[in-house]
């Protein structure tokens, strides 16, 4: 798994929540999650504020998902892979693991870990 700077219990919440699995699962994933993707960057300041070390600013991605989600930022921030400075995580719906079930499931992400099922089918692929 690639180094990260959330603390370790947060890194367990996030790796049980995924079950090891990519929780991106954008095209040409390849299923297992090995690094963890802060959704607020870290630049600019991020990591100095309390919630961008909590679970729902962590996503278990693969390698493959990471590289896009930071080439393709329109298309990640559309669909909550990647949250804005001024947005707090845990009030932003992301599309988790967005191929896997061929619908637009958004989720809430929590801090203890856990989702929290939306309403929301917005976003593209």
């Amino acid at each position: 798994m690639s180094r990260s700077t959330f603390p370790r219990h947060v890194i367990e919440q996030v790796t049980g929540r995924s079950g090891g699995n990519c929780e991106c699962m954008s095209s040409g994933c390849t299923l297992v999650a090995e690094h963890i993707h802060h959704r607020r960057p870290k630049g600019l300041g991020g990591t100095r504020r309390p919630e961008s070390q909590w679970a729902s600013n962590a996503l278990h991605v693969c390698l493959r998902c990471h590289l896009k989600i930071h080439a393709m930022p329109s298309w990640a921030r559309d669909n909550g892979f990647l949250v804005r400075q001024a947005d707090d995580p845990a009030a932003a719906p992301v599309w988790w693991r967005c191929a896997e079930t061929g619908g637009k499931d958004m989720v809430v992400l929590d801090n203890t870990g856990q989702m929290i099922p939306t309403t929301s089918r917005t976003g593209t692929r």
